[in-house]
């Protein structure tokens, strides 16, 4: 009697005999050999190249229907709204500032108003930008003075230049060329989810535009110029459909020092590398921007953002760990040579994306022109180095395996869709047969599954149980989870279990500085609200609220034996504090520059403070 024949081999000759199987030929195949059903569907959904050459197929037949759109525009209509909101500043339409008369309110950001207005003694209209008031303070003006820097260094079609900064009666101001019934990308990009479908020349378009970006992003990173925050928003469009790349507020200079506070995240959460994510500062250097701008090019392809989540926790383990669908699986008509730039350009180790900005925009130009593109797909092998990288505990001789397993898989179906390559398969067949044996690979699947199956039904009765305020029993679920199996959500629900976490509540603004008493009982914080709060390290209670900084407090530290504390602030100036009564005892004044760092000596009669002034001062 005949062996009955193995799922690769069934599988085999069915892509010999369907060369471009449909869906229903699949469905047939599956129904046809029950028993093996999963197997084969196993086999299929791990074969991406398979995958890929239906996308092809579907592409081409889409490409080819008499139903596609014309020429489509990203450019839209500015925003009806644009405009409408109120000024912060006492200046409004018709008022002059310096040599420039307010037109109209063009946006706020967080850092100031744009506005259009004339400028008089040249009668042309440019972009003014004022800094906000509640930014008048030596680090606003700092990031002012270095956006004006950044952009006055560039000169390129595709940057919106800057003209000129100055200051008027205490508004601060840069004029840049004003881009005329321009609307920014993020505009265009939610029309465009708004009409659904999308016209036949689009991805050609958008690979055009992005290429355009790429190219004056290269001119910046020439001139020493990382942007560090580009996304929609930052990019204008004009009437044209041609790309403006704006708002240089978060640039880095590679020439000159960082005003980035250290461990200060700088970007837009969705929109950051990996390492804007992980605060590597030092390591952060022009691929930033490569990455950065490979996700605005899927969100351009799919029109769905590529790191969604909740919470700003969610997006940072994606943008670390996972990587997106595969923008041809959300939009089947996405080119499959567009989607593997988009991949390479949002790789999270920076060695692997593209080196500049310039191969990024020559590899779309090499697709636009139908000539084969440089990058390359992950291989079989990468995909599960990024695997065992997301999972480290799942790396046994058991997983490890399966893998070896999937990628002979898909090895053996090139070979078999190529009959050139036959005398290949059969070695690769026969290798496969050596290395592991069907009954071992069911063992080890049904094994997997079953442990899988249990760590996510006890996952979610932890989870459940918490929910409804049973603490004991959420504690039990959760350590029934299957320890190999135990991700960041397993951690995550741990820390929510343990009941000596407190969260403490009272800042008005984000924290610059904390630290401990002597004896553990104790907080310090200090904030960009100019208030340094003391807390019972066990109740969480806020004890004292002590204003007397002018400015951000930055930096705090206890005397050794707890009786005192001193803080330091961006008002150039340091305060000892009685710790039993939070009253200021002393005001330390001689820096010119805002203090960053204080300590105490170890017999606690002498204060050491550093500022941005280059120097320390010890103090008696």
């Amino acid at each position: 009697m005949n062996p009955r024949p193995t799922p690769e081999e069934l599988l085999a000759a069915f892509l010999e005999a369907h060369p471009e199987p449909s869906p229903e030929d699949i469905e047939a195949l599956c129904a046809e050999q029950a028993e093996q059903a999963d197997e084969l569907r196993g086999l299929l959904a791990a074969a991406d190249d398979l995958q890929g050459m239906l996308a092809g197929h579907r592409q081409l037949a889409d490409d080819l229907s008499p139903t596609a759109a014309e020429a489509h525009a990203l450019h839209r209509a500015a925003h009806p709204a644009r405009g409408a909101a109120a000024s912060a500043f006492r200046a409004g339409e018709g008022e002059c500032v310096g040599d420039f008369r307010l037109l109209r309110l063009i946006g706020r950001g967080g850092m100031g108003e744009v506005w259009e207005a004339e400028q008089l003694s040249l009668s042309r209209r440019v972009a003014l930008k004022l800094l906000l008031p509640e930014r008048v303070d030596q680090r606003g003006l700092d990031f002012f003075a270095r956006e004006a820097r950044a952009g006055g260094r560039l000169a390129h079609p595709g940057i919106v230049s800057v003209f000129g900064t100055g200051e008027d009666e205490g508004l601060h101001w840069i004029a840049m060329e004003l881009v005329a019934e321009a609307c920014d990308l993020r505009h265009s990009l939610e029309a465009l989810r708004e009409e659904g479908e999308l016209p036949g020349d689009y991805y050609d378009q958008v690979a055009e535009f992005i290429a355009q970006v790429a190219d004056a992003l290269d001119v910046a990173h020439t001139g020493g110029v990382i942007h560090r925050d580009l996304k929609p928003g930052n990019i204008l469009v004009t009437d044209d459909d041609r790309p403006k790349v704006s708002d240089f507020g978060l640039a880095k200079l590679t020439d000159e020092h960082s005003i980035s506070l250290a461990g200060q995240l700088v970007g837009t959460f969705a929109y950051m590398s990996p390492e804007q994510v992980a605060v590597k500062h030092a390591g952060i250097d022009h691929r930033t921007d490569v990455f950065s701008l490979g996700v605005v090019l899927y969100e351009m392809l799919t029109l769905v953002r590529a790191f969604e989540g909740d919470t700003t926790e969610q997006v940072a383990q994606k943008i670390l760990w996972e990587d997106p669908v595969d923008p041809r699986t959300l939009r089947s008509k996405v080119p499959q040579d567009l989607a593997v730039i988009c991949v390479k350009a949002m790789e999270k180790d920076p060695g692997r994306r593209y080196g500049t900005m310039a191969e990024l925009a020559a590899d779309l130009r090499r697709h636009l022109a139908n000539e084969p593109i440089h990058a390359r797909p992950p291989t079989a092998l990468q995909r599960a180095g990024k695997w065992v990288k997301r999972n480290p505990t799942l790396s046994t001789a058991a997983s490890i395996a399966g893998v070896a397993l999937v990628l002979i898989s898909i090895v053996g179906l090139f070979a078999v869709r190529n009959a050139k390559h036959a005398e290949r398969n059969a070695d690769l067949a026969r290798g496969r047969a050596e290395q592991l044996t069907i009954t071992n690979r069911k063992l080890e699947e049904k094994t997997a599954l079953a442990e899988r199956r249990s760590y996510s039904a006890f996952l979610h009765a932890a989870e459940a149980a918490l929910d409804a305020g049973n603490i004991r029993e959420a504690a039990s679920r959760h350590a029934l989870c299957p320890e190999p199996y135990r991700g960041w959500e397993w951690h995550q629900l741990g820390l929510r279990l343990d009941q000596s976490q407190r969260v403490l509540k009272g800042h008005l603004d984000g924290l610059l500085c904390v630290a401990w008493s002597p004896d553990g009982e104790h907080l310090a914080s200090g904030s960009y609200d100019d208030t340094l709060r003391i807390w019972d390290a066990t109740s969480g209670e806020c004890i004292w609220t002590l204003e007397e900084h002018d400015h951000d407090v930055t930096c705090v530290a206890w005397s050794p034996d707890g009786t005192r504390f001193v803080s330091g602030s961006s008002d150039e100036t340091l305060r000892v504090w009685d710790t039993g009564r939070g009253d200021s005892l002393l005001t330390l004044e001689g820096h010119v520059g805002f203090v960053n760092a204080v300590a105490w000596s170890p017999d606690g009669t002498r204060i050491v403070s550093g500022s941005f002034d280059t120097t320390l001062r010890i103090w008696d």
